[in-house]
Order: structure tokens, then C-alpha cells, then sequence
């Protein structure tokens, strides 16, 4: 029995009993009850029976009559039909019983009919009555569910997942008589928002429906496990609540997938341009435009960019920070990926060449290199970031660096001094400036080959200008020669400077002038040829049968090594260009050699010495000149040589007697049994005096 709608009331009538007002007590005016077909006993349904008195649980208590009065049949829409006077036997199985003696009332609603029926109950002999309602409601029975599809799901994340679900069976009041159905779903999940929204179709709120679909959307970039619990409930029967259950529900197990999404990132520029030699850079991203990065200038020459590659992003909710999971989600529940950066040159030769370190990329997003200060030039490189998603996608950019040339220093060896001779006008045989020994002796700066650039060198007004003649300064060429004309008797040092200036031009910081170098002219006297005289133009010495050495003392005279200076005859202000050379003399050339055992030689005192061959006779002219050890200067046209002299040796014969021979002498003839030519009568006579006659 359900509860009742109504309470009890207290019924009074008009006839009374022992002199008491005839009245009785029933517990409840309204009962729900459920219309299953069983037997319902309302317990002391009719209490507080005064009249009974003394006579309580004898004949003598009251009788009640019971009366259907009226009845409205519920329809198949929940709602109650129209009320209908009098009374309908099929509400009930058993008529409704009233056991005066216990109060007791009893019924039996009709299984599966529903609605509400009026009943009155009067005690008889007065006009004592009370009318109730005896309400019959619906027994529910839940509708079957099943999965065509099966009990679990298994998709992507971000996918559009469809459920299907088939009505086995309605259910519902009096077989199938609902009208529809109400649909819920729940989620349960340690993936938060992995479901963001579900749907069910309008075939699911049909009124014969048998089966429909709840669309589920799942969130972007969450992947994990969720229980999708679907319930099927019928609808309210109006204002009535039924008994029974109302409705039921099936489980899918579903299972969001990872799917990988490609990194992300962003370069502060596509390209770098660098000054060569530098530790820090400035970025160009676009004519005229510049960017500045953050560098590490501590080690020489290596480049940290810092945040080069910025917004690095492994995909949406993807990186391994609790903030990168939806809604605030466990870090369980998000990818966690970590990234991997290659750099790679376009050209392995070119970068190789332009960088000691070549370009690296930190986590961070810096991208660190170190230059080579030898080389310029530019290199393309490809920049991957690689995730360790499932499978590894990767992002590609590409990017450059221009590394520009810095004008380095020009270098130069100039010597301290240049030592000339009193009246040298013209261009010195050395290069003051070696430019043919590059770099060792002079460069356009450093790690700059031959040719890269040209030059130009710049020569100072001398310290003092009287030592040059007019238009006469000292000027140098590019490729290093120094010419000057001197003034006439000038002698000492004079001072000047020399710098170099290249093409390279002082962009980036370059810088194209040269130190300045000083050196000095130094004029010296001219070393004067020395001078001799010969004591006579001719020797004669007789001829001799065994080598025999002459010697003749003073044969040269007046030796001078040059002037007073050149012998050691100094004036006091002279100084170091006062010398004392010493004179050799040295014979060129002599015309007979062989008429000598011992050539001829005049030492530094003026003896001449020689040794003519033994028994042998003839002249021979022989050509001297004396050498001062002052030595002799390319840039003057005097030398250390004197005058070229020359004197004959005569070598007499000794008297000896004349000889001859005869041409021919004929002593026999050919068929003498001796015949022979005598011996010649001289010696020396090479042609033959004697042959034998042929046949005579």
C-alpha cells in the first residue's frame, strides 16, 4: 500500500447507541496501491468504534455497508480517463471486505489495470459514511537494453565516436504502453573533459523506438580510458510515480587513443649576418631592418643566440608541464613529450670552413656556434625538432648565416736603415717593402691571400728636405721600390715614415691603414777606386835552364786605397766615415801563359814575382788592377776597382851555335840488301832528310 494522500478523518452520524452519537474512525481516505493482482489488507482501516462499547468482538458492534460510487480508468498516455458513475467489477479480482470486529479492510486490485476508484463506507442504521478512493497504480517494468556494437570503444583523440544502442525491449506499464523514453549518459574518467559533449538522436525519443545512437565528441589532444554509462528511463505518468523500476542501463567501455601532433616553433629570423672575427652579431630580417639577439660573449669567437627558436611547442598539450593538460588535468593524462633539435648544413664543405663549432641548438632554443676567424662567406643549415610521440613527427625550417669580411690591419717590415752613397739619384735594386714575400713581409691583414686586395703606401716629408734635389723626395711604389734623387755632397741620415692604406675599406669595424713605420736614409761618402803607378812598361830577364823566380821590389808605387778617409788620414770631424782600407792587386789576364811556371802576381807592397819555364823564351803582356776592401754599392756607379794597367815580360834567349839539315839524302836503292836513311843530323828538324827510292 502506498502512502496515503489523504489523512484520517473522524466520521460522526446521527444515530446514537446506549445514548453516544454514532461515529467511527478510518485511517486514510486515499490508497495507492500497486496493480499487480495481489490481495491488499488496509490494517485497522475503521478504528475508534465507540458504539461497540462493552460489545466489542460480539454481534452486537456496527455493520458497514461499502458502495462504489464512481471510477476513472487510467489510459495508456498515464493520464486518467473521464469519471464514470457507478461501479467496474474488473478494478478488482475480490471485492473489498470490511471485518467490523478488526477494522480491518481487504481488496484485490485487478493486475495491470490502473485508475482510481470511490468507495463508501457507511455504517448501517446511520448516516455515518465516508467516501475513499482506492487508487490502483502502474507496475514499471524496465526496458532491455543491449550494444550492437559490442561493449567497448576504442578511437582516436579528437575523433567523432558513434554509440548504438538497440531497444530490446520498451518495458513499461501494462506491457507497452509508455509512450517514450528518457535518455541520460555519464562519464566516468580519470582523463578529465576527455568526453566534451554527447547527443543522443531524435530516434532515440520516438515512441516505438527500438534502438538509437549517442554521438560522443572527445576533446582534442586527450587520450585516455572512460566508462560511458547509458540509461533508459520512462516517462512520468503525470503527477503518478509507478511502481517497479523504471528503467535500466548498459556500459561501453571507451578507449581515446594518442594521436601525435607535429611540433611547432618560430625563428627570430631566417638569416644571420655576421661580421668575421666576431663574438656577437647583428640579426638582419629584412633590407635595412635588424634585430638584436641576446649573445654570450665570454669564449672568442662562439655565438649563443638565446631564444633563436622561440614558441617551441611539441603540439597542443603535448610538453611535459601540468599546464599543458586540460582543464588542470593530472600530468598522467597529457602527452609529455620532449624534443629533439639536428642542425644540418646545406653545404658540409662550406660550413666546415666557415666555423670551428658548426650551429647546435640547445632545448632552450639557442642556437650556439663558433666562427672561424680565418674565412667568410655564407651557409645554409635545416633545422629539425623531432617529438618522441608515437609515431616521431617532425617540423622543418630553414635558415642562413652571412658571415661578412672584417678589413683586418695591412702588416708591413720596413728596415730601420737604407744605406746609399754621396750623389745616388734613382730607384733602389731591394724593395723597401717586400710585397713579393706574402704575408711573411707584408699583407693586406690577416688571413687575406694575395690579390684579395690592392694597397698604396704613403711616404712623410723627410727630416730634412736640403738632402734631395728638388722634385727629388723620396716616393715608393706599390709594389715596395723606394726612389729619391740626392743633393749634391750629402752626407749623414735622414729620418722619414711609411704607412700602408689597403682597399678593404672600415665597414663592421675594419680597419685599412697600416702602423706607421720610420726608418732613415743614411749617406755615405762614395768609396773612391784606389790608384797605383807601374815603375816601367817592360821586364826583361834572360832565359834560364831551370825554373828561377824573379822578383822585382817596387814594382808598383803611389798604392793609394782612395782619398785621406780611405786611409785611415782622418780629419777630427770625419767620425765613423773615416776608414783605413787595405789594397790588393790582381792580375786579369795574361797573353802566353805557357812561357810561366809561376804566373805573375804583384803583392800589396808593389813586388812583382814570376818564374818564366825553363829554357824557354818569348813575351807575354800581362794586365793588372788594384781592389780596395771598401767595397762596392749597387746604387753608385763607382766601384772599388782601379784603372786597368798593363805591362810585357820579355824572356831572352840564350846565344847558342847555329846548326842546319839537309831536306834529303838518298843512300841506296830500293833493292839493296841495306838501305836505310841515316839519322838526321838535327834533332829538331821535324821534316823527314832521307827516303828510299823506289825501283832505283
Amino acid at each position: 500500500v502506498g502512502t496515503a494522500a489523504a489523512e484520517g478523518v473522524r466520521v460522526e452520524g446521527s444515530w446514537t447507541l446506549d445514548g453516544e452519537p454514532a461515529a467511527f474512525d478510518v485511517s486514510e481516505t486515499l490508497f495507492e496501491v500497486e496493480a499487480a493482482g495481489g490481495a491488499v489488507t488496509v490494517p485497522g482501516f475503521v478504528g475508534n468504534n465507540t458504539e461497540c462499547g462493552s460489545h466489542a468482538g460480539t454481534s452486537a458492534c456496527p455493520v458497514f455497508d461499502l458502495t462504489w460510487l464512481s471510477y476513472r480508468i487510467r489510459m495508456s498516455n498515464g493520464m486518467l480517463g473521464p469519471l464514470v458513475d457507478g461501479t467496474y467489477p474488473a478494478f478488482f479480482g475480490a471485492q473489498p471486505t470490511l471485518d467490523e470486529m478488526s477494522g480491518n479492510l481487504t481488496f484485490t486490485p485487478a493486475a495491470g489495470l490502473g485508475g482510481d476508484a470511490v468507495l463508501q463506507v457507511a455504517m448501517q442504521n446511520t448516516t455515518a459514511a465516508v467516501n475513499v478512493t482506492i487508487r490502483t497504480l502502474p507496475t514499471s517494468f524496465a526496458p532491455t537494453l543491449s550494444l550492437p556494437g559490442g561493449a567497448s570503444v576504442t578511437a582516436n583523440e579528437n575523433d567523432a565516436v558513434n554509440i548504438s544502442i538497440s531497444v530490446d525491449d520498451r518495458g513499461g506499464f501494462g506491457g507497452d504502453e509508455m509512450s517514450f523514453l528518457n535518455w541520460t549518459y555519464a562519464v566516468s574518467t580519470d582523463a578529465a573533459g576527455l568526453v566534451s559533449s554527447a547527443a543522443f538522436d531524435a530516434s532515440c525519443y520516438a515512441a516505438d523506438t527500438t534502438g538509437c545512437t549517442l554521438a560522443l565528441s572527445l576533446l582534442a589532444h586527450r587520450f585516455g580510458n572512460a566508462n560511458i554509462t547509458i540509461t533508459a528511463q520512462h516517462g512520468a505518468l503525470g503527477t503518478v510515480t509507478p511502481f517497479g523500476v523504471s528503467g535500466s542501463s548498459a556500459t561501453v567501455a571507451l578507449t581515446a587513443l594518442r594521436t601525435n601532433d607535429p611540433p611547432s616553433l618560430k625563428l627570430a629570423s631566417e638569416y644571420l649576418i655576421i661580421s668575421q672575427g666576431a663574438g656577437c652579431a647583428m640579426t638582419r630580417v629584412g633590407q635595412g631592418a635588424a634585430l638584436p639577439l641576446f649573445c654570450n660573449t665570454s669564449t672568442p669567437l662562439r655565438n649563443e643566440y638565446m631564444h633563436f627558436a622561440y614558441d617551441i611547442s611539441m603540439g597542443p598539450f603535448e610538453a611535459q608541464t601540468a599546464v599543458s593538460c586540460f582543464g588542470g588535468a593530472a600530468l598522467e593524462s597529457c602527452e609529455n613529450q620532449t624534443g629533439t633539435f639536428t642542425v644540418t648544413p646545406h653545404d658540409a664543405a662550406a660550413a666546415a670552413t666557415l666555423f670551428t663549432e658548426l650551429p647546435l641548438m640547445t632545448a632552450e632554443g639557442s642556437l650556439i656556434f663558433t666562427l672561424n676567424d680565418a674565412h667568410f662567406g655564407d651557409a645554409g643549415f635545416t633545422l629539425q625538432l623531432f617529438d618522441d610521440g608515437d609515431p616521431p613527427l617532425n617540423v622543418t625550417l630553414n635558415f642562413s648565416l652571412f658571415v661578412l669580411n672584417v678589413n683586418r690591419m695591412p702588416t708591413l717590415s720596413v728596415p730601420p736603415n737604407v744605406s746609399v752613397v754621396q750623389g745616388f739619384n734613382g730607384t733602389l735594386a731591394t724593395p723597401l717593402v717586400n710585397t713579393f714575400d706574402y704575408p711573411a713581409s707584408f699583407s693586406t691583414g690577416r688571413h687575406e691571400p694575395s690579390g684579395f686586395q690592392n694597397w698604396s703606401f704613403t711616404i712623410s716629408s723627410p727630416s730634412d728636405a736640403a738632402f734631395f734635389l728638388p722634385g727629388g723626395l723620396p716616393s715608393i711604389s706599390n709594389d715596395g721600390f723606394l726612389t729619391f734623387s740626392l743633393a749634391p755632397n750629402v752626407e749623414g741620415r735622414v729620418s722619414l715614415s711609411l704607412f700602408a692604406q689597403d682597399t678593404g675599406g672600415t665597414d663592421r669595424g675594419g680597419i685599412d691603414l697600416s702602423q706607421t713605420y720610420e726608418f732613415d736614409i743614411v749617406v755615405r761618402d762614395a768609396n773612391a777606386p784606389p790608384t797605383f803607378t807601374l815603375s816601367r812598361g817592360v821586364v826583361a830577364v834572360p832565359e834560364a835552364p831551370v825554373v828561377l823566380t824573379r822578383v822585382v821590389p817596387n814594382f808598383a808605387s803611389d798604392i793609394r786605397a782612395g782619398p785621406d778617409s780611405e786611409r785611415g788620414i782622418c780629419a777630427a770631424n770625419e767620425g765613423q766615415n773615416c776608414v783605413n782600407q787595405t789594397v790588393v792587386f790582381v792580375v786579369d789576364y795574361v797573353t802566353v801563359s805557357e812561357l810561366f811556371t809561376v804566373l805573375p802576381s804583384i803583392d800589396a807592397w808593389g813586388t812583382l814575382r814570376f818564374a818564366a819555364a825553363p829554357s824557354q823564351s818569348g813575351s807575354a803582356r800581362v794586365y793588372v788592377r788594384a781592389e780596395d776592401d771598401g767595397g762596392t754599392d749597387p746604387s753608385s756607379p763607382i766601384t772599388n776597382s782601379s784603372s786597368l794597367h798593363d805591362f810585357a815580360i820579355v824572356v831572352q834567349p840564350a846565344d847558342r851555335a847555329p846548326s842546319f839539315a839537309l831536306r834529303r839524302n838518298v843512300s841506296c836503292l830500293a833493292d839493296d840488301e841495306v838501305c836505310g836513311c841515316p839519322a838526321l843530323t838535327q834533332p829538331q828538324n821535324s821534316i823527314p832528310a832521307c827516303g828510299v827510292l823506289d825501283g832505283r
